[in-house]
């Protein structure tokens, strides 16, 4: 993975990887040695008050991931190692893989069934351990190894580099503050359920409109990070829902994201995000005086909430909803130009009551009331 330009900022890293831990979803921390990944990591299961396994790739052989085989009378049995038990026999644990560009091409493949369908040997590893895997750029790392993209696939991948006033404070403190996690917002099962699955639907609805966005063409060479596969873009729903229910910044959002199924891609589905948050807006704005039309919306987004308002004030209509609609197509117009509102602007007024007084404001779209017949 190349270093990004500019560096992501190293707090709203920390708190992706917070996400993408609690999430469940494996995140792969990708930079120069020396810059305190592997201390990153074990800091936050302490945080966390969670049992932490450390298994470094380059000293490993396969059958550590794949499981030790023994002839038994009912067939074989491929056993896990011990660090694959004690991850599963505590109350919560994270996997830390670490040096993974030192792992051999036999060892990674190994390590795919782990990090995806969470099973070593015949061992399955419960739902209450999460992974976190950490490497250095191939050129960095010592007999270092390209990811192969079915390994590379499996991660959220993250940029890690020390932030120099991080460092220090973690250093006066003896690394205590390296990460400290915010305790998570208690929302109940019923609105972590809505907020999953509005998720899906948001990823779904995108693909929908953007198709070849579901996969990437990808070579070993582009295949050693993020890119967008069918699984990709599903990690992207689990890690969107619990950056949601955490409450984190957009910013972090976008890390996540790009992280999982590409930078491009990434920042398409943020701007999805945003625009579909904008439709929740607009409901709300029907219902009350608060808030304006929302701004910076894509050609294709704007058309759809305006088309969205018109259709919101037509299932309930009234003469305060439709004033309300009428309102918010003006603000429209203020930001984006009489001309792109006028289609939704008639249809408002053709549901019009002939006892209904026009908002203020309206006057400013003279000619195209002359047009509708008002």
């Amino acid at each position: 993975m190349e270093r990004p330009s500019p560096l992501p900022d190293h707090t709203h890293v920390r708190q992706a990887i917070v996400v993408a831990v609690r999430a469940g979803v494996p995140v792969l921390l990708w930079g120069p040695p020396g810059e305190g990944k592997s201390r990153t990591v074990e800091t936050l299961a302490e945080a966390l008050g969670w049992h932490s396994e450390t298994v470094v790739g380059s000293i490993r052989e396969a059958a550590d991931f794949a499981g030790l085989p023994e002839r038994t009378p009912g067939g074989i049995v491929l056993h896990a190692p011990r660090w694959a038990h004690r991850c599963s026999e505590a109350e919560r644990s994270l996997l830390f893989l670490d040096e993974l560009t030192t792992a051999t091409p036999p060892v990674q493949a190994a390590m795919l069934r782990v990090v995806l369908d969470r099973e070593v040997g015949d061992l399955r590893l419960p739902d209450t351990v999460s992974i976190v895997a950490a490497a250095n750029p191939p050129e960095q790392a010592a007999d270092g190894y390209d990811l192969a993209p079915p390994l590379a696939n499996r991660f959220c991948h993250l940029w890690f580099q020390a932030d120099v006033n991080l460092w220090c404070d973690g250093l006066e403190s003896e690394w205590s503050e390296v990460v400290n996690p915010q305790d998570p917002i208690e929302v109940d099962q019923v609105t972590a359920a809505a907020v999953r699955a509005d998720w899906r639907r948001l990823v779904a609805d995108f693909i929908r409109l953007h198709p070849d966005a579901l996969r990437d063409q990808v070579t070993v060479e582009t295949g050693s990070t993020a890119w967008a596969s069918p699984r990709t873009w599903h990690m992207a729903c689990r890690l969107g829902a619990e950056a949601e229910l955490s409450g984190v910044e957009a910013e972090v959002i976008h890390l996540l994201l790009a992280g999982t199924v590409g930078e491009g891609a990434g920042i398409e589905l943020l701007d999805h995000y945003r625009n579909r948050r904008g439709f929740d807006e607009l409901r709300s704005m029907l219902d009350t005086d608060d808030g304006t039309f929302p701004t910076g919306m894509s050609p294709l987004w704007l058309h759809a909430a305006l088309g969205s308002i018109v259709d919101l004030v037509a299932a309930e209509l009234s003469e305060a909803r439709w004033s309300r609609g009428i309102r918010r197509l003006v603000e429209a117009a203020e930001t984006y130009g009489p001309d792109v509102v006028v289609t939704a602007l008639e249809e408002l007024l053709r549901l019009r009551k002939p006892d209904w007084v026009l908002p203020d404001g309206i006057a400013s779209f003279g000619r195209y009331l002359d047009q509708v017949g008002e």
